[in-house]
């Protein structure tokens, strides 16, 4: 007859344990992944709107006036993508700008779901000319 080698397997009571214990890591982490996505966004976001400043600053140099148009209305990440050529994904983040003149405009960057919103605004008053010398 032959003799049985001694073999170690992993018990019932071992294996649950193991699973409770990794139920317990995921649960922690899971709200920290959801903190650090919405920080992410968020940071994303600012960027962009920095960007869209840049960028109307650009246009205002080529065309004279910011983007929209004043008559223009809203302008919506596609609008604001074409016109400024730039390349915004929205990503759950909606990105618009408005003119109130043709000396200022204001972006917004939002996501309602997540409960933030940002904002950035440039107005130039007409440039102060004397004796041939403009300040801006």
């Amino acid at each position: 007859m032959k003799k049985l080698k001694n073999l170690s397997a992993v018990t019932l009571t071992e294996l649950i344990l193991v699973v409770i214990i990794v139920g317990i890591l995921v649960g922690f982490g899971i709200p920290k992944y959801q903190k650090a996505i919405k920080q992410a966004k968020e940071k994303n976001a600012i960027v962009n709107l920095r960007l869209i400043k840049t960028a109307q600053n650009i246009y205002r140099a080529e065309v004279k006036n910011y983007y929209p148009h004043p008559a223009g209305g809203l302008a919506d990440a596609d609008m604001i993508n074409t016109n400024l050529k730039l390349g915004l994904i929205e990503d759950d983040v909606t990105y618009t700008c408005a003119s109130g003149s043709l000396t200022s405009f204001t972006c917004t960057a939002g996501d309602t779901s997540a409960g933030w919103r940002y904002e950035i605004t440039q107005s130039l008053d007409a440039p102060a000319c004397s004796a041939g010398v403009c300040s801006y």
